[in-house]
Order: C-alpha cells, then structure tokens, then sequence
C-alpha cells in the first residue's frame, strides 16, 4: 500500500505539471480532463483516493472542463447513486458525467464519450485518468494510467 500510495502522489504531481503548462494557454473551458471513477476518484474498497480527488478538483479551479467517464452502467438509478457518492466524497459535479449504456462494451464506450466531448462539445481532451487502458485511450490526450492497489 506504501508504495501504491507513493505512485499516486507521483502521478498528481506529474499531472499537475501538465495541468499549470496549459492553464498558460487562454480559454481553459475549451480543455477537458476526464477522470474515472472506481479505482481513480475512489476505490473500490470503500475510501477515496485523495491525490487524484485533489487533481480533480485542481482541474476545476483552474477552469478546465472536468468529465468523468465510467464504465458503470446507466440502469435506474445509476446517475442518482452516483451523484451522491461523489458528493460523499465531496467531489463536486463534473461538467458533464457519461455512465455506459448496460449494452456497451467499456472499451468503445469510453473511446466514444471522449469523441463525443472532442466532436459534440468541441473540446480538446487534453488529459485523462483511470485504472483501466481503456480510460487513457484515443481522444484521452495526455493518459495516466494508474496503479491498482
């Protein structure tokens, strides 16, 4: 766990410096950064995961357009727990937050909703975060990809 823990102060730090180089450039709102969520916001085992909550919530005072992109699916309910379990974690409500319809397959499911912010709400990912290849994949710019514990 101690070394886990180090990788994921490493990371924020190293995704911070990504964060300050294009916060340089004007109009951020045009830039987005997606997270997930389970295993990068918060763990599975029932604790977040305060480096990357921290990055996250950096993102979001320096402007950019934060999107989280999760693989849970989108049954009844599904938004409103979600919603509340990120509010639990005091992490504010992204600007937008793609929950993947039961039928989809999460790899071309997250590829999509990155295309979607890129296409539809014409903006530059410029980052992305996750615990899974499929979360720092194409249209994900810069990809971390994070240790799993």
């Amino acid at each position: 766990m101690e070394v886990w823990a180090a990788q994921m102060n490493l990371i924020e730090r190293s995704a911070r410096t990504v964060l300050d180089a294009y916060s340089s450039l004007p109009n951020r709102n045009d830039y987005a950064v997606v997270f997930d969520i389970d295993d990068t916001l918060i763990s599975v085992r029932g604790f977040g995961i305060t480096p990357i909550m921290n990055l996250y919530r950096y993102a979001q005072e320096l402007g950019f357009f934060v999107v989280i992109v999760t693989a849970r699916a989108n049954g009844p309910g599904s938004q409103d727990y979600t919603l509340r379990q990120l509010t639990e974690y005091d992490i504010s409500h992204p600007r937008l937050l793609y929950l993947r319809p039961s039928h989809d397959h999460p790899d071309s499911f997250k590829t999509g909703a990155r295309l979607h912010v890129q296409d539809h709400h014409k903006k530059q990912v410029i980052m992305s975060l996750g615990d899974s290849k499929c979360d720092v994949g194409d249209f994900g710019g810069i990809g971390f990809l994070l240790p799993r514990i």
